[in-house]
């Protein structure tokens, strides 16, 4: 898990950074999770390396400038591979402000959305429908 949640993402991006440097809006954008900012009470391992991953997008940030970089940090999103007990949906959903579970398309948005905002670096924007409020 360190090796793919950490280790990887830092040796690419120090490998590409000077061929970044040279680009028209250079930007690299980590993918973290809400637990790495809440924690998740089933595994302190993934959160721990999502906390890290939050961690090492700011430092980077520092380090890189003028290269821009954030982190994405999504809450729960509907996909295959997340399944929900029975009765569970629901109760998740009622206990979000927006009041659905996020989309794979509400991450690519943020992504999006994080790249066109040129004079932000260092970020790690939540993308969880308010659940961190609650």
């Amino acid at each position: 898990m360190f090796a793919l949640n950490l280790r990887a993402p830092l040796h690419l991006i120090k490998a590409l950074k000077h061929m970044m440097a040279k680009s028209i809006n250079p930007n690299i954008i980590n993918i973290g999770s809400i637990a790495g900012v809440t924690g998740n009470g089933s595994n302190v391992g993934y959160s721990s390396l999502k906390a890290g991953i939050i961690a090492m997008s700011r430092t980077l940030a520092r380090e890189l400038c003028p290269i821009r970089v954030n982190c994405i940090s999504p809450g729960l999103i509907d996909t295959t591979f997340v399944k929900f007990p029975d009765g569970t949906r629901e109760g998740i959903i009622s206990n979000t402000p927006i009041q659905r579970i996020g989309t794979p398309e509400d991450v690519a948005d943020a992504v999006f959305g994080i790249i066109n905002m040129k004079y932000v670096t260092g970020q790690n924007l939540l993308v969880d429908g308010g659940k961190s409020l609650t």
